[in-house]
């Protein structure tokens, strides 16, 4: 009876895997069947649940399931990224390309300078009305028009001693001796003074004239006279050691002169008349604009004496290549005040009325406008600044060394 019974019970469980499976078993009992998966021994091949080790038949013990293994793979070598690109940018001063930083690798000015238009720097010193830039750079000279001389160390713009005693008059011309160590002043009352620049202290100073003197050159060998020419027109010599008067010349309504490198000296006059002239006997060696066609009321020569700038009324800038004999006009629409080359010979800086123009003489173009009213202008020994006097005060300019980039012109 009580097997009758166990067998009743295993037809029905088959029953009822044929008829679904052990989903018609409830949730317990289906987690149940499915723990009991079976698998063949390996050696007997009898069903054997899947999770026995060893066969319960022949005792044998069942080898690992064959599983795929996958030879991981090694991780690739890290590879170094390549050093970020340096950021190039050009230098306000200079015009280099340079790493973007906090300076110039090329020249060593700060990369955040303002553009070439605005000053770097400005010096609080106001009222003055002429500018010297020492020979070797270090000292800036600046003349005002009450009488007074002072200087400023570059290019820290610390001021310094000024010079002694004062000039009684306001400076009207200002120059460096060539090995520097002297600066030669000139009054709106027509004395002409000579300080050594270490003490301070007058080496010789000239009567007054009564007449202003508007051009003062030292000579282009070894120092050893000086020139100036006063609004009377007449053109005068003076020894720089005594302050005594060698020789005075009336050439003729002289309105402009300056002193050549090469030792000639250039003469602008009220007719029109440019001339080139022999330093001893001021006879005329070339004639650079005849008379008639305007006034020449500025000359400059460049630094090496092969070009001469003439300013001329009604507006004009003539630039004349001595070298070639030949002539280019710049087109200006103001009177020129004041001329100054930059010490490479190619950029040329004029004062007209309201605004300050730098023009490339090789390339024959303007490079820049500078609004500003200059009462008076230098350029440092190395080129890179130029400084503007103004209403403001001294203004420092760091104008673009073009002509870094180019090939050297002979004879500028």
């Amino acid at each position: 009876m009580k097997f009758r019974w166990l067998l009743a019970v295993v037809v029905g469980a088959l029953a009822l895997f044929a008829l679904g499976g052990p989903g018609w078993l409830p949730s317990g009992a289906a987690t149940a069947v499915a723990q009991t998966a079976r698998k063949s021994c390996a050696f007997c091949k009898k069903s054997i649940p899947s999770s026995a080790t060893k066969c319960p038949y022949c005792g044998k013990v069942l080898p690992k399931a064959q599983t795929k293994t996958t030879r991981s793979k090694a991780a690739p070598p890290k590879r170094t990224p390549p050093p970020a690109k340096e950021t190039m940018v050009s230098c306000p001063s200079c015009r280099a390309q340079t790493p973007k930083d906090r300076f110039c690798k090329e020249c060593g000015e700060p990369l955040d300078a303002p553009p070439p238009n605005k000053p770097t720097r400005v010096i609080p010193e106001y009222s003055v009305s002429q500018l010297a830039w020492h020979p070797r750079g270090n000292v800036l000279a600046a003349g005002d028009e009450l009488g007074e001389a002072v200087f400023f160390t570059m290019p820290q713009a610390e001021r310094q001693t000024p010079l002694s005693g004062g000039l009684g008059s306001g400076v009207s011309a200002m120059s460096w001796s060539r090995d520097g160590n002297r600066l030669l002043t000139t009054t709106t009352d027509g004395r002409v003074w000579v300080h050594d620049l270490y003490t301070r202290e007058q080496i010789s100073v000239s009567a007054s004239t009564n007449e202003m003197v508007l051009v003062a050159r030292w000579s282009p060998l070894q120092d050893e006279k000086i020139a100036t020419l006063g609004i009377d027109g007449l053109l005068r010599f003076m020894d720089p050691i005594t302050g005594n008067q060698l020789a005075q010349h009336d050439l003729g309504e002289t309105t402009a002169m300056d002193w050549s490198p090469d030792a000639t000296i250039a003469t602008g006059h009220a007719s029109g008349l440019v001339a080139i002239r022999d330093q001893y006997s001021l006879a005329v060696r070339k004639t650079l604009r005849e008379e008639g066609g305007g006034y020449a009321g500025h000359l400059s020569y460049s630094p090496t004496g092969g070009m001469l700038a003439v300013g001329l009324e009604p507006p004009q800038l003539d630039v004349f290549d001595l070298n070639k004999g030949t002539r280019t006009t710049f087109s200006i629409s103001d009177t020129v005040f004041t001329m100054t080359w930059a010490p490479e010979g190619r950029r040329l800086a004029v004062d007209c009325m309201e605004k300050v123009l730098i023009f490339d003489v090789w390339a024959r173009v303007k490079m820049l406008e500078l609004p500003v009213t200059a009462g008076a202008m230098a350029w440092s020994p190395d080129g890179k600044y130029l400084a503007i006097a103004d209403a403001e005060g001294i203004g420092l300019y760091a104008i673009p060394p073009d002509h870094l980039a180019m090939p050297k012109r002979s004879g500028g």
